[in-house]
């Protein structure tokens, strides 16, 4: 990833229905918030992106006969610790020294045991980045899932392994 990013401590993600839009927010370590309003499809891109980074980095998955199954308990793990620590999965309010982009692209690489997952609107402009652990990744993915589902986009396939467990015949 070459481009440098303003670096986000935690995000905000939540849909504006007015929009039809996700609103990922990057709080800054300024102090200053950058919304970046997220479309369907760029999620759809952003999801495949993060999965297939999650599935070439695990350290199981490559001598698993299921990889999927290796990521579902990973994802299991890291949603049940991040449902403890409960990450804000609401948009933020209006507030003046919000900065408002359209991202247009997402960038997501491995550097070490973290995910580097940057954002890019239509004039290039980077809006944010952020160092994520693997824990981390899967509960933004969790907290994306949550409000594409509530904008009713129906993306749920995106991530098979992102499903429940299911056991046995007849099992759900």
């Amino acid at each position: 990833m070459s481009t440098t990013y303003p670096k986000a401590q935690r995000l905000s993600i939540g849909y504006d229905p007015r929009e039809d839009r996700l609103i990922l927010t990057g709080h800054l370590q300024t102090g200053e918030d950058r919304e970046a309003m997220i479309t369907r499809r760029l999620l759809s891109r952003l999801l495949d992106k993060m999965s297939s980074e999650l599935s070439s980095t695990h350290p199981a998955a490559e001598r698993s006969p299921d990889p999927d199954e290796v990521l579902q308990m990973e994802h299991i793990a890291a949603v049940t610790q991040g449902r403890s620590e409960q990450s804000s999965s609401e948009a933020s309010q209006e507030k003046a020294a919000v900065k408002k982009y359209l991202a247009v692209e997402a960038q997501v690489e491995t550097q070490d045991e973290h995910l580097i997952l940057g954002l890019i609107a239509e004039d290039k402009t980077p809006i944010t980045g952020i160092k994520l652990s693997r824990a981390k990744a899967h509960q933004v993915l969790r907290m994306l899932m949550e409000q594409a589902g509530k904008a009713e986009w129906e993306l749920e396939q995106k991530a098979a392994w992102m499903q429940p467990m299911k056991y046995g015949k007849g099992a759900g």
